[in-house]
């Protein structure tokens, strides 16, 4: 089964929501990858997208072994600190 993806940068947080919420609602099993705090960088992790709401959506990975939980805004797409 393939991944979907974002296949290019979305222009705007509007984008963002629709293309996060189609991949929701279709497979959320996605492959990420992500910037966090301390400069810890996630390359392509498998991971599922857990909850979209109005402002934020909600990511679990498992790239160090234990599910881990992260919440992004749609302007972290823009700002590629998360890439699907």
């Amino acid at each position: 089964m393939s991944m979907p993806h974002i296949s290019s940068a979305p222009l705007t947080i509007e984008d963002c929501k629709a293309r996060i919420q189609a991949i929701y609602q279709t497979n959320p099993h996605v492959r990420i990858n992500l910037t966090l705090a301390h400069s810890k960088v996630v390359q392509d992790a498998e991971a599922t997208i857990v909850g979209v709401y109005r402002h934020v959506f909600c990511v679990e990975e498992n790239s160090c072994g234990t599910p881990q939980r992260h919440t992004f805004t749609y302007a972290d797409l823009l700002t590629k600190r998360i890439e699907i």
